[in-house]
């Protein structure tokens, strides 16, 4: 046995491998963790190579790649994109090339990386487009400037010239080819936490990325670390913008292990440049085939083993040991029995902070409630912390009640969702959150209200609103505001007392009537003032009349503000109530 041959096979013990029949004779062609790179110059039709990936599991599997030429700046200007053949039996069962592959290391039959799978040619087929080994070995020092470029390109056409070679794998025809192109292979992301939850993520309010395809929900992430040297190429390689209760992790392949940092996926996650999410092992749980969207892999998320820095065109670089900071999203939630359910998710990436706040809460109301869609009413209190560009600490805190007949955690979720989004993505400051807490109680029992009709007293009995409310100087008007539940089986009165002030007589106006949450005023000049106007917007539980009165000779005007509380949500209503002081 050479040298070479001895090392391979101490490789592969290592990581529980044993080198495949096919390739007995030649066995430098298994994984190697730290390889030396092919001349993406050479990489000509008909080169050979041997590829591995994971289509169950942990333990990589054996491809064959056939080269089958080049384009030229495919992937960025100096990066080409190799075109190559694939063929193995896991291949064949998932009808070609399967989301979830990229990153999936092909040598040459000396040892040499190729490049990494990160193209595909149109759905289900197993032809491949690599990022080129040069520029995925540059992503662990920065070597050359191509490592730098983080806008690459989703689509690659293919040339002319190409299309021979293309055609003659009976994969696709000149046409199929020259109309379709190569296209990024997208990014299973697992999803877990509540259904609701991951059928929503990476979608909501049309900040999603393109690129992630959210294909599984399930158990929560895991929060504890793995062995880094369970990291080999090959493996599952997982990225996560958050994990715990809620997770969501994108599903790539090792390219290679270097001196303890890891490359892999072969194009960017989010593209980001410089990063600081998570690095994760996953275990595959197989590999759904899909004859219209293209076959995707799913698989669960495994123990941390770093933290990704590095996110470019290229692919992703993670240095293996500890995970990154994150943001604590905490919720302590109280059932009717009594039961209190605790939970915690932490995010790393700062542009889905709010996604991370919002899907926690959601996926924590659905096992407080064990349902994904049940109504039922909450009363919460909400702080989060941060940190203004100025470096001053805020804190802001909000509580209120919530209700719905179905779907209350998505009717809680949201507003959170936006409140966390308005103080995090903002271009008054470069402000970032540092911590989400949630605290309350949860029903099944629906405390929704609806206005059912407003009067206004007159001596000792309430009537009818007229035109215009007259009223003296110095007494106090009372409106009676009538609630009723959304079943219509109880109805409740609420009354305002509006004082009218003193010397005004001849002075007109309006009362004007607001119940429920008007939404988020998101108009504020300076951060201090959004801080302000977040922490004085209208709660769902709210009811309140503004008065405002004006002298018609001077000009002068008045206003005064009366508000009550209700012990659950009242759905948004306004009014306007004519007024004269006579």
């Amino acid at each position: 046995m050479t040298i070479a041959a001895a090392a391979v096979t101490t490789f592969l013990s290592g990581i529980g491998l044993a080198a495949p029949a096919s390739f007995a004779a030649d066995p430098t062609v298994a994984p190697i963790a730290c390889p030396d790179t092919f001349p993406t110059a050479e990489a000509v039709d008909g080169v050979a190579g041997v590829g591995w990936t994971v289509e169950r599991g942990t333990r990589p599997s054996s491809f064959t790649a056939t080269v089958l030429g080049r384009v030229t700046d495919g992937i960025a200007p100096g990066v080409d994109m190799i075109m190559a053949d694939l063929d193995s039996p896991a291949l064949t069962r998932a009808g070609g090339v399967w989301a979830g592959m990229s990153g999936s290391p092909v040598y040459a039959k000396d040892g040499r990386l190729i490049g990494a799978v990160s193209y595909t040619l149109g759905m289900n087929t197993s032809i491949a487009g690599l990022t080129p080994a040069a520029s995925l070995k540059a992503l662990l020092g920065r070597q050359s400037e191509t490592s730098k470029v983080v806008k690459g390109t989703e689509r690659v056409a293919v040339p002319a010239r190409e299309l021979d070679a293309l055609a003659a794998t009976r994969e696709v025809t000149e046409q199929e080819a020259a109309s379709t192109g190569f296209r990024r292979l997208e990014i299973p992301v697992t999803v877990t936490g509540s259904a609701t939850a991951a059928r929503k993520a990476l979608s909501t309010s049309g900040r999603g990325v393109g690129g992630l395809r959210v294909v599984s929900g399930g158990a929560s992430g895991t929060t504890s670390a793995a062995a880094a040297t369970e990291v080999v190429p090959g493996g599952n390689f997982a990225v996560s913008l958050a994990y715990g209760t809620w997770t969501a992790a994108g599903v790539g392949t090792t390219t290679m292990v270097c001196d303890g940092k890891a490359v892999g996926f072969g194009h960017p996650v989010l593209g980001f440049g410089v990063s600081a999410n998570t690095a994760h092992l996953a275990d595959a749980v197989y590999v759904q085939r899909d004859e219209v969207n293209g076959s995707y892999k799913v698989a669960n998320i495994g123990g941390i083993v770093g933290t990704v820095t590095s996110d470019r065109t290229a692919g992703v670089m993670a240095t293996l040991g500890e995970g990154p900071k994150a943001v604590p999203v905490t919720s302590r939630l109280t059932a009717d029995d009594g039961t209190v359910t605790a939970t915690t998710t932490w995010c790393t990436e700062p542009y889905y902070v709010d996604r991370a706040a919002g899907f926690h809460l959601l996926s924590s109301i659905a096992t407080v409630q064990g349902a994904d869609a049940s109504g039922g009413s909450a009363a919460l209190t909400t702080r989060i912390t941060g940190v203004r560009g100025t470096g001053t600490a805020f804190t802001l805190t909000r509580s209120d009640h919530y209700g719905a007949v179905r779907f209350l955690g998505e009717e809680i979720a949201k507003p959170v969702m936006d409140t966390v989004w308005a103080l995090a993505d903002t271009s008054l400051e470069n402000a970032r959150i540092t911590g989400v807490t949630f605290s309350g109680s949860v029903s099944e029992t629906v405390r929704q209200y609806h206005v059912t009709g407003v009067a206004v007293r007159k001596g000792s009995s309430y009537v009818t609103v007229p035109k215009v409310i007259t009223a003296k100087p110095g007494t106090t008007v009372r409106v009676r505001v009538t609630l009723g539940d959304l079943g219509g089986f109880t109805t409740k009165n609420v009354v305002l007392a509006v004082p009218v002030p003193a010397k005004t007589r001849g002075w007109t106006g309006s009362i004007d009537l607001a119940l429920g949450s008007q939404g988020l005023d998101l108009s504020a000049s300076s951060y201090a003032a959004l801080l302000t106007s977040l922490r004085n917007a209208p709660t769902n539980d709210l009811y309140l009349g503004e008065l405002t009165l004006e002298n018609p000779s001077t000009g002068r005007v008045t206003r005064s503000t009366v508000s009550r509380r209700l012990n659950g949500e009242v759905t948004p209503y306004t009014r306007t109530l004519r007024i004269r002081v006579g």
